[in-house]
């Protein structure tokens, strides 16, 4: 089971901006959310082969010139695959549809064209890549073949950044801001601005924290699908629908008998006291996917089953289901993590060249033999980069 990671963030100790300075707060109108309720007896469970029309692999090209230390993001666009290893190879790479490796974009360093950090990296409305570098106060943009186009004001540090529309765009600030060395805090999660970065509205409350030296959040918050920009709210149980100017409700999550975790009042210190908080109570991991025929939310269920839960919501018929863990197909039996979109029904994962390994020993040892396997594995060692997986999903009637 996948545990989520929490960043742990310590809080700016210099006087930032008042909400007054960031526009006004928004609320979000719940008046069109839909209800998915997820039922630990009654949810019907299906098995990924009914509800996966496709699947194939794309072996990512292992050099050098292109060594994947870990896959933080994945975006698809067009026939090129972007990968960014945020922390590790501190890299952005580019592959082909077949896996070849294509170039690399900007690189660490002080000049106008490179980045000290990389806390995200998204395409704008004009299929242009933007590295989000906050250090510098700026959005480093350049085209997929790594060319640097220019650089735009990024006044505001945050942790993601994707668009709205070709005039606006949202930041995740992750702050909560001490405003003049009070312990108060001013409670601000996303920032709307216009092109010249002048702010529109916020809306959400900043990671939950009582104690000054120490907040936490969700690892991704920030989702465009469709043409539609969402977000999820600290630890929330509730998708929001991010428009030009106002913010609307579109889906939330609940879960039969039990209740889906959200930290309130929970005075907490410490990703333990987190935990401790949660105790045995399922949990929305934050991880969210919008496909034109299909929704689906990952729900963590600790201690009891140990799992991770996929839950999908069928939009033509209206019904809920949840994805059962094992498949006769090697690659749909990795189907856990899934990290990107492509197209419009294609969900996408990385698996590591190890767990590959692993696997194909396991179908050894035990004297399968399986041609699928064979070809997700062949040519495929411990030193490979990562391999991702497309799996295209069709609920159909369901």
């Amino acid at each position: 089971m996948r545990t989520i990671k929490y960043c742990a963030i310590i809080i700016l100790s210099v006087i930032f901006y008042s909400c007054n300075h960031l526009g006004k707060s928004a609320s979000a109108d719940f008046s069109n959310v839909i209800q998915i309720k997820y039922d630990t007896a009654r949810t019907k469970r299906v098995l990924a082969e009914e509800i996966v029309k496709n699947s194939f692999f794309v072996k990512l090209e292992t050099d050098a010139k292109c060594l994947i230390g870990n896959i933080d993001k994945i975006i698809v666009i067009d026939s090129s695959i972007i990968v960014v290893d945020k922390y590790i190879g501190k890299s952005i790479f580019v592959f082909d549809m077949k896996g070849h490796f294509r170039n690399k974009i900007s690189r660490v360093g002080n000049a106008t064209n490179e980045f000290i950090k990389l806390p995200d990296v998204f395409i704008n409305a004009k299929s242009e890549v933007c590295l989000v570098e906050n250090s510098k106060h700026k959005n480093i943009v350049f085209d997929i073949d790594g060319n640097y186009l220019y650089s735009e004001d990024n006044p505001y540090p945050n942790f993601e950044t994707n668009y709205i529309d070709e005039e606006r765009r949202v930041l995740f600030t992750a702050h909560n801001i001490a405003l003049n060395g009070n312990r108060k805090v001013e409670k601000t999660c996303f920032v709307t601005v216009d092109k010249d970065s002048n702010p529109i509205y916020t809306f959400g409350e900043g990671p939950h924290v009582k104690h000054p030296s120490f907040c936490m959040t969700r690892e991704r918050n920030l989702f465009r699908y469709g043409g539609k920009a969402y977000c999820t709210v600290n630890f929330g149980n509730v998708i929001y629908e991010l428009t030009p100017d106002s913010v609307a409700a579109r889906y939330e999550l609940s879960v039969n008998p039990d209740i889906l975790y959200e930290p309130l009042d929970d005075d907490l210190e410490s990703s333990m006291t987190m935990i401790e908080a949660r105790g045995e109570s399922p949990y929305f991991s934050g991880d969210f996917f919008e496909g034109n025929n299909f929704s689906c939310f990952n729900l963590i269920f600790p201690f009891t089953e140990q799992i991770n839960r996929w839950v999908f919501y069928n939009h033509k018929t209206g019904s809920v289901l949840s994805l059962l863990d094992k498949s006769s197909d090697p690659i749909l039996d990795l189907m856990n993590t899934p990290i990107a979109m492509c197209g419009e029904n294609i969900l996408v994962e990385p698996v590591s060249a190890t767990t590959i390994c692993m696997m194909k020993e396991r179908y050894e040892s035990r004297g399968i033999h399986n041609e699928r396997m064979d070809e997700l594995s062949e040519g495929v060692s411990v030193d490979s980069n990562p391999v991702l997986l497309f799996y295209e999903i069709d609920l159909g009637e369901l």
